[in-house]
């Protein structure tokens, strides 16, 4: 970790995602978090940038209250992805789990933007 955070202006975005996932798949997604908001301020990324950057957040939700405002950021995701972008981040392995629907704007807005998922 130590490395890499100090050394992460040699890499390119890409190579930082992968940095990313490789932090989030050794459970240490608060690591994660900092690469990926670097990349969502960079012009034009790639929409699964932002996915990720979305479902890591909300996932930190339950353990930092830092993260208490995930459902706006869910919501948020509605305007700045494709409508099949932002229903994939609840379908399949490593979504969001069925507990946002609990908010019933996150739960209307899936209902109208996912019907034919």
């Amino acid at each position: 970790h130590d490395y890499y955070t100090k050394n992460m202006e040699k890499y390119d975005n890409s190579f930082k995602y992968q940095i990313a996932l490789y932090f989030i798949l050794m459970k240490e997604i608060q690591w994660a978090m900092p690469i990926l908001e670097e990349l969502i301020n960079e012009p034009n990324y790639p929409h699964q940038y932002y996915q990720l950057y979305v479902k890591c957040y909300y996932f930190l939700k339950t353990i930092d209250p830092n993260y208490s405002n995930a459902d706006l950021v869910i919501i948020d995701s509605a305007e700045k992805l494709t409508n099949k972008e932002w229903c994939d981040m609840f379908i399949g392995g490593c979504n969001i789990s069925l507990p946002v629907f609990d908010n019933q704007t996150v739960k209307n807005l899936y209902c109208t933007k996912c019907r034919e998922h």
